[in-house]
């Protein structure tokens, strides 16, 4: 059985969303083991400039990175890079777990991992996301 765990920045407040989620992880409960992590967002100066802001978002990049195990399968859901579907990414999910890569971490909306370096010990960041991916890893 796969385990999937999604890191991601901010925490989910809305309750119609925090219920849909809680629906969403039961009936996936047979399928896999899923795990959602929330890490605290960075406070961000009242306009902040350039500097600043890739400042903070290295620092949350760097947060979000302690959240995600070297070993597991890397994949980063952003704005940039090809278009995947949703049922192409399930496929993409089902086609991992059959060549033995069961542990499968998602970093939705994640482009700020570009920002800080990655260890390149048994990562894997393949081109994925419901509506565009984002680049390899191997062009950080």
């Amino acid at each position: 059985m796969n385990r999937i765990r999604i890191v991601a920045v901010g925490k989910i407040k809305e309750k119609y969303l925090t219920e849909g989620i809680r629906e969403f992880v039961k009936r996936l409960g047979p399928l896999c083991k899923l795990e959602i992590i929330e890490i605290d967002e960075e406070r961000m100066p009242d306009d902040p400039s350039p500097a600043e802001k890739d400042k903070t978002l290295a620092a949350e990049g760097e947060r979000l990175l302690k959240k995600v195990p070297a070993s597991t399968y890397l994949i980063v859901l952003d704005v940039v890079g090809q278009p995947l579907s949703s049922e192409e990414l399930s496929k993409k999910i089902a086609a991992l777990g059959t060549a033995g890569h069961g542990d499968i971490t998602c970093t939705p909306g994640m482009g700020v991992v570009y920002r800080v370096k990655v260890p390149s010990g048994g990562w894997r960041a393949p081109t994925v996301s419901q509506e565009q991916g984002c680049p390899s890893r191997d062009g950080i």
